[in-house]
């Protein structure tokens, strides 16, 4: 095909002519794959963030409490003024 004509666009080629060399059910398979690894690794990344905030909660509370000690204080203000 390549040697008829000159290739005007090789991104549009690809997407046509890489297909045609693969199983359709392989390339099915393989997009299935990448979709639920980008929605495990966006549902891992919303869980540490609430995470965080909930440690945050409460090195906040810390720093009030009077039963907490004066070295968890100053631990807790140092982790609050990171960002």
């Amino acid at each position: 095909m390549l040697r008829k004509r000159p290739l005007s666009n090789p991104a549009a080629y690809l997407t046509v002519a890489v297909p045609t060399c693969f199983e359709p059910e392989a390339i099915r398979s393989h997009r299935e794959q990448v979709r639920n690894s980008t929605a495990s690794v966006s549902t891992a990344g919303q869980k540490v963030k609430n995470e965080l905030v909930a440690m945050r909660a409460e090195w906040e509370a810390w720093l009030t409490d009077p039963a907490v000690s004066d070295q968890d204080r100053q631990w807790a203000r140092q982790m609050l003024a990171k960002p």
